[in-house]
């Protein structure tokens, strides 16, 4: 049992180093940022670096910052979410796992309507084999994620093709659109889960619906990157507060874009928009090739990840920074349709008993044999 008298006093003692020294950025204001992106040796100094450092690009100018418009008043959005049971290695003779893609379509007008829906699926290591994937959690993580794009695709054309058409829709993914983590996998996964992917965003592509991947608190740090590099720029020293110079040097390197963004972005505010330079977003197809802008909601500083054929029309980008703020709320700072699709999805304790007491069932009928190991069943049941 967790001793929290103990934990208690150890927080107390580290309570100095425990809090984010952000504030210390809070003279980074709109007018600073301007002053310092125009500055002629910022500029020069993060163009020189730009191919070396990988650094994400742009178009207009850095400091830009844009206002969303209201919601319309009659719209509809698809979110999906996923869950896993994942492979057990304490449980013998019935391998197998679960993944749960879920979500829900929300419309709101006249009359509102909300569709909640789930499929799982199961596999087992043989069906892994078969397609040369390993069975693994992060395999399970491939194809989690590779259902939920599918599921989205699937009731967004069913919603396309509805009466309310495409014109008020917009999909939200909980998520990257960005899929970095396929760049550590072999060419042939990467070939085979990439394809997957962007083919249910080609679909969302060819219904002219936008998607957009919404992460909370992300620590993501292009833009607080590009300012790293910048600033090393001779001529840009003046610009800091000569109490900040120190601070800024030191401090700069642990910056996130969130954190950077706090005292720029007002509610309801924009970033302009980046494009990754990421080298698997060269294996996309160019219009989904994906973009990345910061918004902030009304309740925290968010990165929103768009296909590129989004991000080049600005009626979209509003469409989807509209909903999203909108969204957030109605469901108190986070998007109602991703909370409620995670609802949908998420797999409980007492769905984890049933998946493994089915098994069991299964197994006594066709009498096969399932051992679970010693420490699976006593975390399950604990003697004195």
């Amino acid at each position: 049992m967790l001793d929290r008298a103990l934990v208690a006093q150890k927080i107390t003692k580290i309570t100095p180093f425990l809090f984010s020294e952000h504030a210390a950025f809070s003279f980074i204001t709109k007018d600073f940022l301007k002053r310092l992106v125009g500055c002629p040796g910022f500029k020069e100094q993060v163009q020189s670096q730009q191919r070396e450092k990988h650094l994400a690009t742009w178009t207009g100018e850095l400091s830009d910052v844009m206002s969303s418009s209201h919601a319309p008043s009659s719209y509809t959005v698809c979110a999906v979410d996923g869950s896993q049971i994942y492979p057990d290695h304490h449980l013998s003779g019935a391998e197998c796992c679960l993944v749960n893609a879920a979500g829900c379509c929300l419309h709101y007008g006249s009359p509102s309507s909300a569709t909640f829906f789930s499929e799982p699926h199961i596999y087992v290591p043989a069906q892994c084999e078969a397609q040369q994937l390993a069975y693994a959690a992060d395999t399970v993580d491939l194809l989690r994620e590779e259902h939920e794009f599918d599921l989205l695709a699937h009731k967004v054309r069913e919603r396309a093709g509805g009466p309310c058409g495409s014109t008020s829709l917009v999909a939200l993914f909980d998520g990257n659109l960005l899929f970095w983590h396929l760049e550590e996998k072999s060419a042939a996964v990467r070939k085979r889960f990439l394809g997957r992917y962007c083919a249910s965003l080609q679909d969302l592509y060819h219904h002219q619906v936008p998607v957009a991947g919404y992460l909370s608190m992300p620590r993501f740090r292009d833009l607080a990157y590009i300012m790293q590099v910048g600033i090393t720029a001779p001529d840009v020293e003046h610009l800091l507060p000569p109490e900040q110079v120190y601070v800024v040097r030191q401090k700069i390197t642990t910056l996130t874009d969130r954190e950077l963004l706090a005292f720029v972005l007002d509610a309801g505010e924009r970033t302009i928009i980046f494009q990754s330079t990421s080298a698997v977003t060269e294996l996309y197809p160019v219009p989904l090739r994906p973009c990345f802008f910061y918004f902030n909601s009304g309740s925290e500083i968010v990165r929103i990840e768009v296909p590129a054929w989004v991000a080049q029309d600005a009626t979209l980008v509003d469409r989807v920074c509209a909903v999203c703020s909108d969204q957030c709320v109605k469901g108190n700072g986070y998007p109602v349709a991703l909370a409620e699709a995670h609802a949908q999805a998420v797999v409980k304790s007492v769905d984890r008993d049933f998946f493994y007491n089915y098994i069991y069932k299964i197994a006594i009928t066709q009498r096969q044999r399932v051992v679970m190991s010693q420490k699976s069943l006593k975390k399950r049941v604990l003697g004195v």
